[in-house]
């Protein structure tokens, strides 16, 4: 990695030559100081993510029994009761969306203030014949476009994946206990999205 600066290269700090898979780990290895004071917010998001695979699997045994208990057999007042719990797990995840959205804005907004000012800081350290020979422009589109991706990947994407695989062990090892036969329900879900 480098800087170009007019006919120069202005070569990257020494913990950035290197290269492959060490270079790639101490890149890594940056990450958890910048994401760690939000570990609270992290916790909280992948929380709502586990509770929002109970209420996916509880909906659908909802919706089968108002289907079996109350459209087959003719008991309306069946029917409204497990329509009811199914309406009610829907709110219930819609609140916990309101909240897993605001904790992911919040998080990314902290993210990339951190990183802003990480970057930034790096930038006024340069040399100055870094400043005389750069645009402006440049410069500060380098800062704020690298940070608002990286806050992004570091604040959003990376606990996302982590998310999805708690959610599919979770809403799997739900499914295998309640009800076999709707595994491959869920199995075909997730495949799809």
């Amino acid at each position: 990695l480098s800087w170009t600066s007019g006919d120069q290269q202005i070569p990257a700090p020494p913990e950035f030559k290197l290269g492959g898979i060490r270079g790639y780990l101490n890149i890594i290895g940056r990450i958890p100081p910048i994401v760690l004071p939000y570990w609270d917010k992290l916790l909280l998001r992948l929380l709502i993510t586990q509770a929002n695979a109970f209420i996916s699997v509880f909906g659908v045994i909802a919706i089968e029994r108002a289907i079996d208990d109350g459209i087959r057999v003719g008991d309306s007042h069946a029917f409204f009761v497990w329509a009811g719990i199914s309406a009610f797990l829907g709110l219930v995840a819609l609140a916990h969306l309101w909240i897993y959205g605001t904790m992911v804005m919040y998080v990314i907004m902290r993210v990339e203030l951190a990183l802003k000012r990480l970057v930034f800081g790096r930038v006024m350290q340069m040399p100055l014949h870094f400043h005389q020979s750069r645009p402006v422009g440049a410069t500060l589109f380098r800062v704020n476009r690298d940070t608002l991706l990286s806050g992004d990947l570091v604040g959003n994407a990376l606990p996302e994946i982590a998310e999805k695989f708690f959610s599919i062990a979770t809403t799997i090892g739900l499914v295998l206990a309640l009800r076999s036969f709707i595994l491959l329900l869920v199995l075909i879900h997730f495949v799809a999205y």
